[in-house]
């Protein structure tokens, strides 16, 4: 697994930045699992509609997830083992 960084503008050039990386990430296997890290649901919605409005195939198998979605993702079977778990936000209690 690895990270790619790509500097662009906003708008039209940072969508077909985006989807060259999707393209790259696949290596030619449309069935090949991708996540994307966005800042926020409504971001994710929006570049996947726009992604896939542009491509005839659509889009297979690319996942659009905020950076605590991720680490909810990364860190649940982790956090099962130990008895807490990972479906809402801590709380905190006093006595």
């Amino acid at each position: 697994m690895s990270a790619t960084f790509t500097f662009t503008t906003h708008g039209t050039p940072a969508t077909a930045a985006l989807g060259d990386a999707i393209a790259a990430a696949k290596g030619g296997d449309v069935l090949s699992p991708v996540t994307v890290v966005v800042p926020s649901n409504l971001v994710g919605v929006s570049a996947r509609r726009t992604l896939a409005a542009g491509r005839r195939e659509g889009l297979v198998a690319v996942r659009f997830e905020t950076l605590l979605n991720l680490a909810r993702l990364l860190a649940g079977p982790a956090l099962i083992v130990v008895g807490s778990h990972a479906s809402g936000p801590a709380m905190w209690t006093t006595t």
